[in-house]
């Protein structure tokens, strides 16, 4: 019964007017929808059931999604989801909640919002450009290394499972609640809870934490590609690739003591910096001169490792050292190229992804192909496919560094890595599924997208795996001996081979030409959720009409404003990646997220949709919104294996966190705590405050129908002695 204005219409009809270009079926089509909004203006008293009824009979009507807020002028004709005549009432609540009905009382704003904003003009482009938001440089840098770390094919046991537990039940989850309220995170969450809004947050968190060392890690890759691509031999050939990355990428510094003696952290770098003043390889002989507290390039302390058996340690987060402008100058031209993606992709979407994505898929069949010939491949592969299963079930002690690797962490690190390769609980799926139509089916989507991202990594495992066994073959070591650490696979080893082969250059420069295109859509995918977080909840604060509304209506209106600032914020905080302790920086937030905030926006997921707003009304609102519901599996997994689950890890990682911090500096690892926990105790505190608001509202509502009451009553005294 919703009464439209007089601008409204007007603002409907003018739009009309700029589609006459269009072909004569799209107008007539606008024409019949501004038709239909003109009657229900006229008539604003009507049968609501009859109305959805009559809409139901018209489902095959075709509508016009005009995209006039980002400025693509698309005419898209969307078909609407066909409703069996089947009984499902035993699926649906007696009762529906008020949360339900509050939804469903926005069912003209859904379908009006869907011909303001982005819509996707095909499946097909759906479907490409979630696969570039889930295939990016952590399936070429991040699963081989996962694998080389625990067992090889072991890893890929828990990995399966965890995508079938997990993986693929949270996306059809998210997909759902975006494709069928048509928010972003922030948005689904607060019309399921108003007091679980605060889960958005914690999943923009996520988002920007992942993305600022993200674009680092690109910021690195385009100093490989412009070095590979320069004059000269290859700066990392002849067995240097981890010098220098160390020395020129991360100007890493290093300081040096005697085995017997003890390193007081609080006099390293009294002495001249190896960037001020180099030591010459030779004076290190004198020992004399070296001292504690001076500060040595990767070289040198190599030379002091191997010819002196000294105790060299990087000086890290106790010495971090000035902004190298190599690379500050690198990420600010990342930054730039994605903030240009993002402010223009509204537009050219479609094409950049259809040629962003398939380009990757071609280098990496180029290195397959060359990888799978090189000697000593066979070792790599056979590393890579042969299990060992006591992996899984008992723990692990390195004999030459006394590292001890638990059974647990072999699994926690598979379901970690799922929740990051699918972008789950970051927001990505459910912003990308609101641009959907109805019509779009979401586990064949699931499918799709699970089987082409699987597919992506696995073969990317033959390729890094075929080059290691090159590698080991090379040094004469085994193939778990060949890579040290996470960064060190896809930018000391993997480049190193490729600068043995023949036509190094051309090699390498595919190689980084890879990472950046996957890395861009990834990065470009990221920053467009934020975005639309935020403009969400510009909406909300138009929508109340608090003292902040003007500035909503401010932004809303400069559509370049939002993206400059997230761009503009990530790039200030991603400065601190851009010193020494570059690489520690993106271990210690890549922990806290994955291990920790990931899980727990996952499982608190399960718990919003499975227990607060509950499944019955889950099931009704998919299906009145988009034909199409979960039935008894997805609601099992949604509703115990996935909570109790994530629950598990939670806690595993957790502990873990806690008996085996990312680094010894104990200023580091409270910053590690405070990217999930800060966010977490906001949540925890509007929520109280939330609930503390809606009692003092109850009981003033109360205490006035009691006074009104006391009011009536006395009046109907006051009435009767009168009378008498």
């Amino acid at each position: 019964g919703q009464v439209y204005p007089p601008c409204f219409v007007e603002r409907a009809l003018g739009r009309v007017k700029l589609q006459l270009s269009t072909t004569n079926r799209t107008v007539r089509s606008a024409a019949m929808v501004v038709e239909s909004w003109t009657a229900k203006a006229a008539k604003p008293e009507h049968d609501e059931k009859e109305e959805r009824n009559q809409a139901s009979k018209g489902d095959e009507m075709e509508d016009v999604f005009l995209d006039t807020e980002h400025g693509r002028d698309t005419s898209i004709e969307i078909e609407h989801p066909t409703r069996s005549d089947t009984d499902h009432s035993r699926w649906f609540p007696a009762r529906p909640s008020s949360n339900l009905n509050a939804i469903f009382e926005e069912d003209e704003e859904f379908n009006s919002d869907k011909h303001e904003t982005q819509m996707w003009s095909s499946r097909l482009t759906y479907l490409i450009a979630s696969v570039g938001g889930a295939v990016g440089i952590g399936n070429v840098w991040r699963f081989p290394f996962l694998c080389y770390r625990n067992g090889g094919a072991t890893f890929l046991i828990p990995y399966f499972l965890s995508l079938f537990a997990l993986g693929i039940p949270l996306w059809i989850l998210e997909s759902s609640l975006g494709q069928g309220i048509g928010k972003s995170s922030l948005g689904c969450f607060r019309d399921l809870s108003r007091r679980w809004k605060g889960l958005g947050w914690l999943s923009f968190v996520a988002n920007q934490g992942i993305c600022i060392y993200y674009c680092v890690v690109l910021a690195w890759s385009l100093r490989y590609l412009a070095a590979a691509m320069s004059k000269g031999p290859i700066p990392w050939g002849g067995g240097s690739g981890t010098e220098y990355f160390q020395s020129e990428i991360l100007h890493n510094a290093y300081v040096c003591w005697r085995r017997n003696a003890t390193l007081d952290w609080s006099m390293v770098g009294s002495a001249p910096s190896w960037h001020e003043q180099v030591y010459p390889l030779g004076l290190l002989a004198n020992l004399s001169r070296m001292q504690q507290t001076d500060i040595l390039d990767y070289t040198q302390a190599e030379e002091m490792r191997r010819r002196f058996g000294f105790r060299c340690h990087e000086t890290g987060f106790h010495r971090q050292g000035r902004i190298v402008d190599e690379n500050l100058w690198s990420l600010l031209a990342i930054w730039l190229v994605v903030l240009v993606m993002v402010f223009y992709g509204t537009k050219t979407l479609k094409w950049s992804v259809y040629i962003s994505i398939p380009l990757p898929y071609i280098v990496l069949v180029v290195i397959f192909f060359r990888g799978i010939t090189l000697e000593g491949a066979s070792d790599g592969i056979r590393f890579y496919l042969q299990p060992d299963m006591e992996r899984l079930f008992y723990d692990r002690v390195n004999a030459e560094t006394g590292e001890v690797q638990t059974a647990i962490d072999v699994w926690i690190n598979a379901a970690s890595h799922i929740f990051f390769t699918f972008g789950l609980a970051e927001g990505i799926l459910i912003t990308y599924a609101s641009y959907n139509p109805p019509h779009f089916h979401i586990p064949s989507n699931a499918a799709v997208i699970a089987f082409t991202n699987c597919a992506t990594e696995i073969f990317s495992g033959f390729c890094v795996f075929s080059i290691l066994g090159y590698m080991a073959h090379k040094k004469g070591v085994a193939v778990e001996d060949v890579v040290a650490g996470s960064p060190s696979l896809v930018f000391e080893t993997i480049p190193e081979a490729l600068s043995l082969m023949p036509s190094p250059k051309v090699f390498n420069s595919l190689f980084f030409i890879m990472l950046l295109l996957l890395g861009l859509t990834s990065a470009t995918t990221i920053v467009e959720v934020s975005v639309s977080i935020l403009r969400d909840q510009c909406r909300e604060l138009i929508q109340r009409g608090s003292a902040c509304s003007g500035l909503g209506r401010m932004i809303m209106r400069r559509t370049w404003f939002l993206p400059c600032i997230v761009s503009v914020f990530s790039f200030l905080l991603g400065l601190l990646f851009c010193r020494r302790s570059g690489s520690l920086w993106v271990d210690l937030v890549d922990g806290s997220i994955s291990n920790f905030l990931l899980t727990l926006i996952g499982f608190c997921e399960f718990v919003l949709v499975a227990w607060v707003f509950g499944m019955p009304n889950v099931r009704l609102l998919l299906h009145r919104r988009i034909a199409w519901f979960p039935r008894s599996l997805l609601g099992f997994l949604w509703k115990w294996v996935g909570p109790v689950t994530t629950f598990a890890l939670l806690v595993a990682g957790v502990r873990n966190y806690i008996s085996d911090p990312i680094t010894s500096v104990t200023w580091a690892v409270c910053i590690g705590w405070m990217i999930p926990l800060l966010p977490l105790a906001a949540w925890m505190i509007k929520s109280i405050e939330f609930q503390k608001a809606k009692q003092v509202v109850h009981m003033s509502v109360s205490s006035f129908k009691i006074s009104s009451n006391t009011q009536d009553v006395e009046k109907a005294r006051l009435n009767q002695s009168t009378a008498t």
